[in-house]
């Protein structure tokens, strides 16, 4: 049960990563 949480847990983080980054791109392309 553990390790699903943290996946879980690891697959938000990158999704907000994702969001972080791509603003900021889109941003410098802007």
């Amino acid at each position: 049960m553990g390790k699903m949480r943290d996946k879980e847990k690891a697959v938000v983080g990158l999704g907000l990563v994702g969001l972080v980054f791509g603003g900021i791109y889109l941003a410098t392309r802007l």
